[in-house]
């Protein structure tokens, strides 16, 4: 549980200074960095998600690759982020960042690493689990969510490659009652 905790900065050296903050709550999700900065960030965070991943953390590694992501977008980086989603079982996360990482290895001119992401998102289309949210009777206004997040109507009907899980299917519209 997060409680008021004494953060501590260290240096390479080893040595440890006077306490530099008092924390209270999980820390504030800080603003991606920008520059030079930022690829550093990003390259910590992908070396450490790559040590994670080899040691079998992988709900740990998949955040540092995300965060890495976040930082400095970078096909290899995408790359590992479907690995590790893979290995997670995530294969609808695996499937989409494969091909999206496809698309960047491409643009670098990167043509045969860039085949062989495409070529890892097809091995996976077998496997994809999928769910169509078929709307019978559509009302004005009405509003269909998938675990709180809004399905437009263009996707009614259509079988979209998700993650295994639970998801709750909701459904309201003015003058209606719901549904879930």
């Amino acid at each position: 549980a997060w409680g008021p905790d004494e953060v501590w900065l260290t240096h390479e050296t080893g040595h440890i200074p006077e306490p530099a903050v008092e924390a209270s709550g999980p820390p504030p999700i800080p603003e991606p960095p920008e520059g030079a900065a930022a690829t550093a960030t990003a390259e910590a965070l992908f070396q450490l998600g790559k040590e994670l991943m080899d040691s079998g953390q992988l709900d740990q590694a998949c955040d540092k690759l995300a965060a890495s992501m976040r930082a400095e977008p970078a096909g290899g980086t995408l790359l590992n982020l479907a690995l590790c989603h893979q290995h997670q079982g995530k294969l609808a996360s695996a499937w989409a960042e494969y091909r999206k990482a496809a698309e960047l290895i491409r643009a670098t001119g990167q043509h045969e690493r860039a085949d062989e992401a495409r070529r890892l998102a097809t091995d996976l289309e077998p496997k994809l689990s999928k769910l169509t949210v078929i709307v019978a009777q559509p009302v004005p206004g009405m509003q269909v969510t998938r675990g709180g997040v809004t399905i437009g109507s263009g996707v009614y009907g259509v079988a979209v490659p998700v993650d295994p899980g639970v998801y709750r299917i909701e459904a309201s519209a003015p003058d209606h009652r719901g549904w879930s």
